[in-house]
Formats: C-alpha cells, structure tokens, sequence
C-alpha cells in the first residue's frame, strides 16, 4: 500500500481528519459544561442538528465533486471544516443559541464534504494500483483504511485526555460539576478551535498532493486495455 502514492496522502488525510473528530466529539461534552455553561440537554441537540446537516450535504458535495473534482472539493470542505470549528475559540457562555445551531449546520455541512469525498476517492486509488499492478487487491487497500479510521478515533481521544489532565482538568466525581482552572478552560478551548483547524490545515496540504485525477485514470485505463488487446489478457 505504501507503494501507491495517491492512496498514501489519501489515508494521511482520512487519518488527520479522523483526529480531529475524535478531538472535537470527545471535547464538546466538556466545552457545553465548562465554556458554554448549558445542560447536557444541549449537546445531544447539537449533535442531533449536526448529524442531519451531514445527510442532508449529501447532495451538495456530490454535485461539488462532479465540477470542480474530489480533490478540490474536499479541500473546500476541510478549509469550511476547521474555520467552522476554529469559530468556537470566540464563543462564550452569553452564545446567542441560534449562533450554536449555526455552528452545528457548518460543521455537519462540511464534515459531510470531507467524509464523503475520502470515500468517494479510495475506489479510484484502489483501481489505481490494479491498472499500475494488474493484481485485485481492493481487500487490502479496504481494510487498511478501515483500521486507520479506527486508530485515528483511538488515538484521538487519548491524546485529548493526556492533553487535558495536563493542562490541569479536575475530573468530575459522583455527577458534581466541578470548577475548572483557566489552564483547563484554555485547554478545551485549543482542543475545540485551535487544534482542529491546525490539524485541517495539515489535512488540505496531504490531500494537495494527491494527484490521482479523472484524466490520469482514464489514461491508465486506455493504456491497460491496449496492453490486453495486444497480449490477447482480459482483466
């Protein structure tokens, strides 16, 4: 798998931007307690508006690749992505509630373009490799990306826990809301705004050098079925 270059920065990309979900789904629980100061009631809300807005983008991304390319468009999504999320460093308790149901829309509206475009672009690295190799391996290339899915959810939420506890977060006992240093409320704050437009930034930069385009395959297509017509090979 390393050996298909395309497939490399696309993984790299899925991964960064898996990160970035597990940061900002496992942070937002503290950041509605501890910054915006609402009840829990809240964030099942949000998460609920969030969720229709990425089915609802659907639609929209497709139509998005089909012009400007998956490349492009995921590398739209994922700028809207992390300037969505980087908007909560400028929220507060007094958030107007229709500013927190917009955010919402933005994030499901774009993590919607960033989720459907990487899946839209691993069957084209997968075909890649077969035209490159003439070997079927799309087991392989699935279950790599799968498991980096999951590594990256993993990792994610570990790296918010280590990073919180040092930036000095007391843990909650019996249920009791606990009152949080400004390093911790600092802390939630970079793990919700800074981090997941830096870790986007990294994510547009993996995918810019993805260069598996429709004009490359189809090329690599003719090629292939030149050779076969040829050596008398079918694939």
């Amino acid at each position: 798998t390393l050996d298909n270059r395309p497939f490399v920065w696309l993984l790299t990309a899925k991964f960064v931007y898996f990160i970035v979900l597990a940061f900002t789904l496992t942070t937002f629980a503290y950041f509605t307690k501890h910054v915006l100061k609402t009840s829990d009631a809240w964030l099942g809300t949000f998460l609920t508006v969030q969720s229709l807005s990425v089915i609802a983008s659907q639609p929209v991304w497709l139509r998005v690749a089909r012009v400007l390319g998956k490349k492009r468009g995921f590398m739209i999504a994922g700028a809207c992505y992390g300037l969505a999320h980087l908007s909560w460093w400028f929220a507060g308790p007094d958030e107007p509630v229709a500013l927190i149901f917009a955010r919402a829309f933005a994030i499901g509206l774009a993590g919607g373009g960033t989720f459907l475009l990487t899946q839209a672009m691993l069957p084209d690295a997968i075909e890649y490799d077969r035209l490159r190799t003439g070997l079927r391996r799309e087991g392989v290339f699935t279950g790599v990306f799968v498991f980096v899915e999951q590594a990256a959810g993993a990792l994610g939420v570990a790296i918010i826990g280590l990073f919180l506890a040092t930036m000095g977060y007391v843990a909650a006992t019996e249920g009791r809301v606990v009152a949080q240093p400004q390093s911790a409320i600092l802390g939630i704050y970079v793990c919700m705004a800074i981090l997941p437009f830096a870790l986007q930034v990294v994510a547009i930069l993996a995918i810019s050098r993805y260069d598996l385009t429709a004009e490359k395959l189809s090329a690599l297509r003719a090629a292939a079925a030149t050779e076969a017509a040829s050596t008398g090979r079918t694939n």
